[in-house]
């Protein structure tokens, strides 16, 4: 079976290289086929400046945003995110909606945008979210999407981090924070203290593994994106406490 797996699951379970609870993520994706989440065409655009400015709706497409459930009034949500380039052939821009006290994703958003299309689509999702906390990735084509977040949109909710005397907007994923961001998410599943209803994700989780050097990382051919969105998200919810008042959520359409 290691030297001719039958599929990728059988190939991880045979070598033991996935960084993730296989076992878990089958029975997550064995319960995600009896759901039948909701896709969202287009959200409404706020910019926060001097109150809440309506800008306009914003079309999803040529992404998809799916919501495996309803923001609900009074509840606190973490948005991880992790954004590209937006080329056809390049990585997928990537965030995930965590439920801040069960740890169950509620929705997740994937796409090829260019960095400030990713940043309003963000915004949008956040505040549907009651306004929810947003910690994008710092490294890379996420600087462009926090300048859109911050300088245009004026989101409010936003994750800082202090180097020295310094802080600076975004979540930075390096040789330090990765591989705590992995084993606690990796801990998280298996303890059944994270949910996930994503079939993509769980799929990206299965394909994320060990190589030798150490580096975590998406298999050959496969994307991660999801899997550290998700990862950035559950950083949130451990270690930070939801200190805004929850506001009410534009509606979707």
């Amino acid at each position: 079976m290691q030297e001719y797996p039958e599929d990728d699951v059988s190939c991880f379970l045979t070598t033991g290289h996935c960084c993730f609870p296989v076992a878990s993520l089958l029975a997550m994706a064995k319960q995600s086929q009896q759901q039948r989440p909701l896709q969202v065409q287009s959200m409404a655009l706020y910019r926060w400046c001097m109150g809440r400015e309506y800008v306009g709706p914003i079309a999803v497409a040529p992404g998809r945003l799916t919501v495996y459930r309803m923001p609900e009034v009074g509840r606190h949500y973490a948005v991880g995110a992790d954004a590209a380039e937006g080329l056809e052939h390049g990585d997928w821009c990537a965030a995930v909606v965590l439920d801040w006290a069960t740890r169950e994703q509620v929705a997740e958003l994937h796409g090829k945008w260019r960095p400030d299309v990713f940043a309003r689509l963000l915004a949008a999702l956040a505040a549907s979210y009651g306004w929810a906390y947003l910690a994008v990735e710092s490294n890379g084509h996420g600087l462009p999407a926090l300048l859109t977040l911050r300088s245009e949109l004026h989101y409010p909710h936003m994750h800082y981090w202090v180097q020295g005397k310094r802080v600076k907007l975004g979540w930075p994923t390096n040789s330090t924070t990765k591989p705590l961001m992995i084993d606690q998410m990796a801990a998280a599943l298996a303890d059944g203290k994270l949910l996930l209803r994503s079939p993509t994700l769980i799929d990206e989780c299965l394909s994320f593994v060990s190589k030798d050097g150490g580096a975590q990382e998406a298999e050959a051919g496969k994307h991660d994106d999801l899997a550290i969105a998700c990862a950035i998200a559950l950083q949130v919810v451990r270690t930070r406490r939801p200190r805004h008042e929850v506001k009410r959520s534009p509606e979707w359409s």
